[in-house]
């Protein structure tokens, strides 16, 4: 790679991370698995669990141990649950993806092209919205890149053989360790696959070898010897049999048709899915392969596809490990593309959607669609200037369709750099900071120490903020007879989302809160 290469690469890095700190400094933990992993992370700190979980007594066997290691460093190191240092470990692996992948196809693409392609991946729906998130999928994604790459090496470099052996089973360990069996599967399925169509199923024992597997089985072992003895076989047998087989064959969460990631493929990779797809489809329609890496890529991802649509539980966060993969297939392609009749459209209808947020957006607050909470806000002024930013842009697109994919990137993260500074006139829609912040000024002020929530979801979680967990009162009953002692009880209020915090003192009784909390508060 020229200075001149690097230094743009280093231009783009820069350029997404200006772009999404303002996202990571600004928002909430969403109440879902974000909150979830910081109460299970501070549950295992608190009782010195490392490698059995417990969501408030409960087992919680569906995580390996690293990512959750991670999370309780963090909060060690930093005395708290910094958002920053969490989101940290999905933007660095998303990083990592990109240079990995960069690095890998160096020889199959001109820098130009090269360039293209991390643009692509960088701005993928799926993929910038993974990097934005508290999850430990993008670090199992980096870990399968790197399997593939290293499995690639020891077929093609003779010299680099030797090294590779060691640090291919390393790395498929490290993404079972993170993520659970899809970071054995995919690698597995890929190379198999690949393997028979080039002919060559004799090498399938050589790379699945015993130095493949003594470094798996070793590594598990050692895990599940360690699980073992500090939860028991009870446990044992729920991470390895209900979390990975059951899930596998009859999903208790999630379960969907066989065709889902066909239908949900067109919102992941937006907005590169059409010149992506059509790259790829092109290529194998006419024969036109142009190197044994791109025949790999697009086998790998292809055959990925295949493998997690045939499981039954199915999350379209399962196909981050085939969008990279998909992305560097089709720009290999992309000098034989440019001369194809589908290349302008596939750049010029994504753009021609752009062209449309600003009207959108306007028709949309002018038909009170958008909701008299939201339309309230003195910030959807950024959320305009955001739209109209992707506006622009897609008319410039459309303008010079062979400038799009800069001209779009572009586009895309000034449109998020912008949007971000709404977000604090939005948290209360996205996390519980505010309305426990509401609690626990409320529990001053009364004395009222005793906290209950009614039809709040994941309301346990709320320990994070308010260092214990609120009772949670049945569906069914009435949150305000439910308890004669005074109770700080959280209720939902005045629209979707939306949390009121009541105080009942006691046979039936209660005072409203002026506060509210859950996607806006209509009274600030």
């Amino acid at each position: 790679m020229t200075s001149m290469q690097s230094k743009g690469r280093l231009l783009l890095f820069l350029a997404f991370l200006s772009a999404i700190i303002p996202v990571m400094l600004m928002r909430d933990f969403t109440p879902g698995d974000e909150l979830r992993y910081l109460s299970i992370a501070d549950e295992a700190l608190r009782d010195h669990h490392f490698f059995a979980f417990y969501n408030h007594g409960l087992a919680y066997a569906d995580k390996p141990p690293l990512y959750m290691w991670l999370v309780m460093l963090s909060r060690v190191v930093f005395g708290t649950h910094s958002i920053l240092a969490l989101s940290l470990l999905s933007v660095v692996p998303a990083l990592g993806v990109v240079c990995v992948m960069d690095s890998w196809t160096r020889n199959e693409m001109d820098g130009p092209t090269r360039s293209l392609a991390r643009m692509m991946l960088l701005t993928s729906g799926l993929f910038t919205g993974v990097a934005l998130i508290v999850r430990m999928d993008m670090l199992m994604c980096l870990f399968i890149v790197l399997a593939l790459r290293s499995f690639w090496r020891m077929y093609t470099e003779e010299s680099a053989y030797a090294g590779e052996r060691w640090l291919f089973p390393v790395y498929l360990f490290l993404a079972v360790f993170t993520k659970g069996p899809l970071g054995l599967l995919i690698p597995l399925c890929s190379i198999c696959t690949y393997l028979v169509i080039v002919r060559r199923p004799r090498l399938i024992p050589v790379v699945w070898g015993w130095r493949t597997w003594s470094v798996l089985v070793a590594g598990c072992a050692l895990w599940w010897g360690l699980t073992c003895h500090e939860a028991g076989t009870a446990y044992l047998r729920n991470l390895l049999f209900h979390q990975t087989i059951d899930r596998a064959i009859h999903a208790f969460h999630h379960e969907e048709p066989f065709y889902y990631y066909a239908r949900c493929i067109w919102f992941c990779m937006a907005p590169w899915v059409l010149f992506v797809v059509a790259s790829i489809a092109s290529a194998l329609r006419r024969g036109v392969v142009r190197s044994r890496l791109h025949t790999f890529l697009i086998v790998a991802s292809l055959s990925s596809l295949v493998m997690i649509s045939s499981l039954s539980g199915k999350l379209e966060i399962y196909m981050l490990p085939v969008i990279p993969l998909m992305v560097y297939a089709a720009a290999i392609y992309m000098p034989r593309a440019s001369d194809e009749w589908w290349y302008r459209p596939a750049l010029a209808i994504p753009a021609a959607i752009l062209t449309l947020a600003f009207p959108a957006l306007a028709l949309t607050h002018c038909a009170g669609l958008l909701g008299q909470a939201l339309s309230q806000q003195s910030d959807i002024v950024l959320i305009y200037l955001a739209a109209l930013v992707l506006t622009l842009c897609g008319i410039a697109s459309l303008r010079r369709v062979s400038h799009a994919i800069p001209l779009i990137t572009r586009g895309v993260l000034a449109a998020i750099f912008i949007a971000s500074f709404a977000l604090p006139a939005f948290n209360s829609r996205i996390g519980y900071r505010a309305v426990c912040a509401q609690v626990q000024a409320m529990s001053c002020r009364t004395g009222i120490t005793h906290i209950a929530a009614w039809r709040v979801k994941n309301a346990a979680d709320m320990d994070v903020y308010l260092h214990r967990s609120p009772d949670v009162v049945p569906q069914e009953a009435d949150p305000m007879t439910y308890y004669t002692t005074p109770t700080l009880m959280v209720v939902p209020g005045g629209g979707r989302g939306v949390y009121t915090v009541r105080v009942c003192r006691g046979g039936g009784r209660s005072e409203r809160s002026v506060a509210q909390s859950g996607p806006l508060n209509p009274q600030r």
